[in-house]
């Protein structure tokens, strides 16, 4: 192996244990989170993050008849099958 690959090699493995070890400060510890929904998405969901931000009525209303807007939706049949998903 030649200089240059082996300084390659060992800058890879750098790079690879330095993301291990979250140098940069780019991980997200579950430990450090305050709130934990549930799976999926629901109306007591949306009102219980907008109550836990201390949010004006104003803005769970409108997070609320997004969310309303967002289910009556349909599924695009265009494109990739997307039946196998579920909200």
């Amino acid at each position: 192996m030649s200089q240059t690959e082996s300084a390659a090699k060992q800058s890879q493995q750098d790079v690879a244990q330095d993301l291990a070890d979250y140098k940069f400060g780019w991980a997200d510890r579950d430990d450090q989170y305050s709130f934990t929904s549930q799976r999926g998405l629901t109306r007591g969901t949306v009102e219980e993050i907008s109550a836990l931000k201390d949010e004006p009525e104003w803005m769970r209303d409108l997070r609320l008849r997004s969310y309303d807007a967002f289910l009556r939706r349909p599924m695009p049949n265009w494109g990739s099958d997307l039946s196998g998903i579920d909200f």
